[in-house]
């Protein structure tokens, strides 16, 4: 008779086996789920950054122009979030960092004007953001729009 624990072999194992290979896989499935909706918000970001330099071109064209540019920065970058340390590697980190902080800051310029800010300054004391709060707030953001989705679909 099959053991229920997976390693005794026969039908029940085998069953069990199965039913966790199921598991993992629609694990990686939600984690690469996610990862592809971070990455499609550095896009958006990257869009929202691209727009006021390409403003003379078309929506469409802003649009093709961010989603090249993220999967440039997403190839370029692979090196780093696997330990490597180029220097193309590190400043396309840097690089793409700072252009979805500058995609993300206008959308952060009301963060203090939110219940959630209000909620967090006053459990906390902490005085408004202001403008350099803000801005760390979306150089922060802005490194994790580009590290989750890397490391969240491996």
């Amino acid at each position: 008779m099959g053991s229920l624990s997976g390693g005794g072999g026969g039908r029940g194992g085998a069953l069990l086996d199965r039913a966790l290979a199921v598991e993992r896989a629609a694990a990686m499935l939600r984690f690469r789920i996610a990862a592809a909706l971070l990455w499609a918000a550095g896009v958006y970001t990257t869009h929202a950054f691209l727009s006021g330099l390409l403003m003379h071109y078309s929506s469409r064209d802003v649009w093709v122009a961010a989603i090249i540019t993220q999967l440039v920065l997403t190839v370029a970058e692979s090196e780093f979030w696997g330990g490597g340390r180029s220097p193309v590697a590190t400043g396309a980190v840097v690089i793409d960092t700072a252009i979805n902080a500058a995609g993300i800051y206008p959308i952060l310029v009301h963060l203090d004007a939110t219940n959630v800010w209000l909620l967090v300054r006053d459990l906390t004391g902490i005085p408004a953001l202001g403008a350099w709060g803000t801005l760390a707030v979306a150089i922060a953001l802005g490194y994790i729009i580009a590290y989750a989705p890397e490391r969240m679909w491996r």
